[in-house]
């Protein structure tokens, strides 16, 4: 893996780590049972685009989560187009 398909990773995963952080504030005020949603229960619950305004901590919180597992998702597709994976993945630490 070269310097800076390194560096690029090394970035993704500074981007990901601030997205988690940014959706464990949010999750603090979200109850379990709206965590538990589905997508199609959430669009059943806030039929109107008004009504979610009253789950802002819910769509914050999904939206981060959101951006996170794409970050992570690009980290993962680039380890997989590496040879050695798993020493690679100490480059990381």
């Amino acid at each position: 893996m070269d310097n800076n398909k390194l560096l690029e990773i090394k970035k993704l995963w500074f981007v990901a780590e601030k997205y988690y952080d940014l959706a464990m504030v949010e999750k603090k005020s979200v109850p379990n049972e709206e965590l538990e949603l589905t997508v199609e229960e959430l669009k059943k619950k806030c039929p109107d685009l008004s009504d979610l305004q009253s789950n802002q901590h819910l769509i914050y919180f999904s939206a981060h989560i959101a951006s996170c597992a794409v970050r992570l998702c690009s980290i993962d597709t680039d380890f997989r187009a590496s040879f050695n994976r798993h020493i690679n993945i100490k480059l990381l630490v």
